[in-house]
């Protein structure tokens, strides 16, 4: 192998690069990637509860999907989407089938500043992410994470590495929409089981995916080892 290093940005993507290639295990390494901390989520304003996504609709991340769940939610709900993709027409159609209690926003492409913003003016209650594939752990995932916000993700790729029964919810990647919504239901009913996880997925952001930790202990561990 003609290269002094590889980095991982997951451990999930370290443990498979490792069972591919063991002759080379001690070129491995792993560094999350991680994003910066730009404070906590404000507190809510509305009695609705805001759910956001945010990826590229194509048929790997099932946003289309997230419109049928919501669909069995029987309370007031206002999802908001950041992203696009071959899937918009699909995700537009399957919105329209939503009952008067969820609203929604489909906002496109947006800029990452743009995301941010929203995140510092705007309270959320719950990330979703119904991802088939995974390899890191998503960007999405650790800015969410970084506001305090809890998520409902599946158990697919480096997204345990985040998201855990203290942080948030893992669901299967084979999940139920029926039995996804029931989650779902349940996690509006309990506002002080979800003020919990958000207060632990806000530190567990701290300890293991702040990028001002992260970026200094990459120059350290590996590139002035070089």
């Amino acid at each position: 192998m003609h290269v002094n290093k590889v980095i991982a940005v997951s451990n999930y993507a370290f443990n498979k690069i490792c069972s591919l290639y063991p002759k080379h295990i001690n070129k491995f390494g792993i560094c999350k990637l991680g994003v910066f901390d730009h404070g906590v989520n404000p507190k809510a304003k509305s009695k609705k509860f805001h759910i956001i996504s945010c990826s590229l609709l194509t048929d790997i991340k099932r946003v289309e999907e997230i419109p049928i769940i919501l669909k069995e939610i029987k309370h007031l709900v206002h999802w908001v989407h950041f992203g696009n993709g071959a899937y918009w027409e699909i995700v537009k159609d399957a919105c329209k089938k939503l009952p008067p209690n969820i609203t929604y926003e489909l906002k496109g492409l947006t800029d990452n500043s743009s995301v941010i913003n929203y995140y510092i003016e705007n309270h959320v209650d719950l990330f979703i992410q119904l991802s088939k594939i995974e390899g890191g752990v998503p960007v999405s995932i650790q800015e969410a994470a970084s506001f305090g916000i809890p998520i409902l993700a599946t158990n697919v790729g480096g997204i345990p590495e985040i998201v855990n029964s203290k942080t948030g919810w893992l669901i299967d990647e084979n999940y139920d929409t029926n039995d996804t919504a029931k989650i779902i239901n349940d996690i509006i009913a309990k506002p002080s089981l979800l003020l919990k996880k958000s207060r632990a997925i806000r530190e567990h952001f701290f300890e293991h995916f702040n990028a001002y930790n992260i970026y200094s202990d990459f120059v350290e561990n590996f590139l002035c080892k070089l």
